[in-house]
């Protein structure tokens, strides 16, 4: 790579190729730090998708695995989204939502059966960028950004490319735990959209959102968690996007 490259904009243009670790018995403990030392340095950062149409009548015609057959259900952005949160929905004999039908459950896995959902997913090869060094020698730069500043307001904030994630732990400490939703932004042509769509959850009020940071471990310094939300690329835009399945474990000591 040259240098003065932008590896933010080289990260983009990385292969999004799964690496595999393998943890084999060590002969000696000299092994098995090494190992550990690898497992400690992994980073992952994924999660899946789909993009649901809002029909002209203003509802979203949405194709659920119900026992074993896929059947299409009718649903109002508040509907879908209130289904989410609470993992069930009634449904009539009609396919419409109703206090009146039959209750049935929802997961993202019955979602996912029915939809051919798209995953993004970044290892620890895809969040590190080659690098030429003052003399010569090739480094590894991590171009992504992590301001865990828990302690200070609780504020987290994850830049991964075009990808950037605003949320901010409401108990201003720093702990695991349910963090509040500033806003999140994802480029289009990540989720099957136009290259200069930005799909993002303040084009939605209140929109269907999950963060959790689940933990902060250290030595070196990262932090995990999971997410799942729902974006568009604008306000009255017929396209939903939904993601969930959101997990990451990113350093924070680079």
């Amino acid at each position: 790579m040259k240098i003065g490259l932008n590896p933010l904009r080289v990260l983009r243009l990385v292969p999004l190729l799964p690496v595999t670790f393998v943890i084999a018995a060590c002969a000696n403990m000299q092994g098995a730090g090494q190992v550990a030392g690898a497992v400690a340095q992994a980073e992952l950062f994924t999660f899946k998708h789909v993009r649901l149409h809002r029909d002209t009548d203003g509802t979203y015609d949405v194709n659920i695995k119900i026992v074993d057959v896929c059947r299409k259900t009718r649903f109002t952005q508040d509907q879908l989204f209130e289904t989410f949160r609470n993992g069930n929905y009634r449904r009539t004999a009609a396919g419409l939502v109703e206090s009146t039908g039959s209750e049935f459950p929802f997961t993202f896995d019955l979602l996912a059966a029915c939809n051919s959902p798209g995953e993004l997913r970044f290892e620890t090869a895809n969040l590190t960028v080659p690098v030429v060094d003052a003399n010569g020698n090739v480094v590894f730069h991590h171009p992504h950004g992590v301001d865990a500043d828990l302690s200070g307001g609780g504020v987290l904030d994850i830049n991964i490319g075009d990808f950037h994630f605003h949320v901010y732990n409401s108990a201003h400490v720093k702990a695991p735990g349910p963090m509040t939703l500033d806003r999140i932004e994802l480029p289009g042509d990540s989720v099957g959209g136009a290259s200069s769509d930005i799909y993002t959850t303040a084009n939605i009020v209140n929109p269907y959102f999950v963060f959790n940071v689940t933990g902060i471990p250290a030595n070196p310094g990262r932090v995990a968690g999971e997410f799942a939300f729902t974006a568009k690329k604008a306000p009255n835009d017929d396209d939903l996007l939904v993601v969930w399945d959101g997990e990451f474990v990113l350093r924070t000591d680079i």
